[in-house]
């Protein structure tokens, strides 16, 4: 197993190292004094500015404070619930059973795509205002992260062994799938061929008597 895959497999290594890396950009901005921009300002500034608007009172900026909050933790708690069902019931080919009439399932997806993109506009003007509505946004990840991923762990218990084989099993599954579609494939090409020569028997001067071979295939000859 090469280093790569160490990385990619085991998610601990790959949480340390983007740590570290993380730890590294935050060096390099400190060393062309990054930290001292107008955007590491702290509360209210001339130069704080949301879509246009300049943040320079208390009352401003903590209306925009609370609604940063509240915001993140609404689509944090939302998109948790959201996404997964839309990759695990709607996008896996596996799932077979929906909770929902189809037209429901269509709204929900058209309905979240469309909030998404309205609230990617917000977000990304408050993300580039001032550091301070960053590190709120990131407080509220981290209390919503905590409550929904209890949830997702609360049914699961910690075995490698068996974590391992359920992989293998996943992946044994899906060559199964491939092969049972590359059969089924190769038998309706060769009922294909079949009916062709049905439709079409053999012309004068081909034997008659094995329509279902192919033309110059005449079997017992010598």
């Amino acid at each position: 197993m090469s280093f790569l895959d160490i990385i990619f497999d085991d998610k601990r290594v790959a949480i340390t190292l983007l740590m570290i890396w993380l730890l590294i950009v935050l060096c390099a901005f400190q060393s062309i004094d990054l930290f001292h921009a107008d955007f590491m300002h702290f509360g209210p500034s001339k130069n704080t500015k949301l879509m246009t608007m300049t943040i320079d009172t208390w009352n401003e900026w903590s209306l925009v404070a609370v609604a940063s909050f509240a915001s993140t933790c609404v689509n944090d708690f939302t998109g948790d619930s959201i996404v997964p069902w839309i990759q695990n019931t709607i996008q896996d080919h596996k799932t077979r059973y929906l909770p929902y009439s189809k037209a429901v399932c269509y709204t929900i997806v058209q309905l979240w795509a469309i909030y998404c993109n309205i609230m990617s506009i917000f977000s990304v003007s408050l993300l580039m205002s001032q550091i301070d509505f960053l590190l709120i946004r990131l407080v509220a990840d981290l209390i919503v992260n905590t409550f929904t991923t209890f949830k997702f762990l609360r049914t699961k218990e910690v075995n490698k062994r068996l974590y391992d084989l359920d992989g293998r099993a996943a992946f044994m599954n899906t060559n199964s799938t491939h092969a049972t579609v590359n059969v089924q494939s190769h038998n309706m090409t060769a009922a294909n061929d079949i009916m062709a020569e049905v439709l079409d028997p053999p012309s004068d001067g081909e034997d008659s008597s094995y329509p279902l071979k192919g033309r110059g295939e005449k079997t017992g000859q010598m």
